[in-house]
């Protein structure tokens, strides 16, 4: 069985450039016009080894690309960066049903 999921997420706000530092310091701690979007794209693959019912493995595909743009309110000065995450990942489950196993009843 194959699936894909497809998400997109976009996120605007006025926050302070660095939202860690609360005082300002050496550097003006200025508020920023920031526009953040997000795509991820995963196909995952389901397989069952030997057709048997106790053994999946999950085979993803994902690629992500983050994208932030920001600016000084009032100012022209952007600043535009990204970051992009790509890979693949196995995942192996087994079940093991431990009631199958014939336990003595009396000793």
């Amino acid at each position: 069985m194959i699936s894909a999921q497809l998400r997109y997420y976009q996120n605007d706000g006025i926050q302070l450039r660095n939202p860690e530092v609360v005082k300002p310091t050496k550097y003006k701690n200025s508020r920023y016009e920031r526009n953040s979007s997000q795509y991820d794209i995963q196909l995952t693959q389901k397989i069952y080894p030997l057709h048997t019912e106790n053994w999946l493995i999950d085979w993803d595909l994902y690629y992500s690309k983050l994208i932030i743009k920001q600016k000084p309110i009032n100012k022209n000065n952007d600043e535009n960066r990204s970051l992009i995450s790509q890979g693949s990942k196995i995942t192996n489950h087994f079940i093991w049903d431990h009631n199958q196993l014939s336990m003595p009843t009396e000793f």
